[in-house]
């Protein structure tokens, strides 16, 4: 390893490497940590529209473009299916409350992130949702849906 790998070991509280979490150990080294990358996340409590944007890793949301996004009820079936559009932007039809899992194309990395749908506003985008879809890829994580708009969108 060069300097800059050694540099970024300094720097970093928390690196991965060939998919090993690593953390400091309080002694000066090393240890590994427990691998969430795949965990559920919690619920999302959704109400109005189910809508947001979209993007594939760190590329700029119009990327995305073309993009689809699926939505699976409690029973994994697809109840909808939407495109991002030219923006990066999608918006699905009025929907049903209920638990869904919103889930990028085949090919791609799983959310397995539940929404929970708790009220129909077919005209507004209130509670927009983030969508970074990862690529698999090695030591990538699941897709991420996020009520916080993060950086790049």
């Amino acid at each position: 390893m060069g300097v800059v790998g050694i540099a970024s070991f300094l720097v970093q509280p928390i690196i991965q490497a060939e998919c090993l979490i690593l953390g400091p150990d309080g002694h000066g080294g090393w240890r590994e940590l427990e691998d969430h990358r795949f965990d559920p996340p919690a619920p999302i409590a959704i109400s109005g529209s189910l809508c947001g944007m979209a993007r594939i890793d760190r590329m700029e949301p119009r990327l995305a473009a073309g993009l689809s996004l699926k939505l699976f009820d409690e029973h994994d079936a697809i109840v909808a299916s939407v495109r991002v559009d030219a923006a990066g932007s999608f918006k699905f039809s009025p929907l049903a409350t209920g638990r869904y899992r919103l889930e990028p194309e085949a090919g791609l990395y799983p959310s397995k992130q539940v929404i929970d749908f708790t009220a129909v506003d077919t005209n507004t985008c209130d509670q927009p949702l983030y969508v970074t879809v990862s690529v698999p890829a090695e030591c990538a994580t699941l897709t991420r849906i996020t009520t916080t708009r993060p950086p790049g969108f």
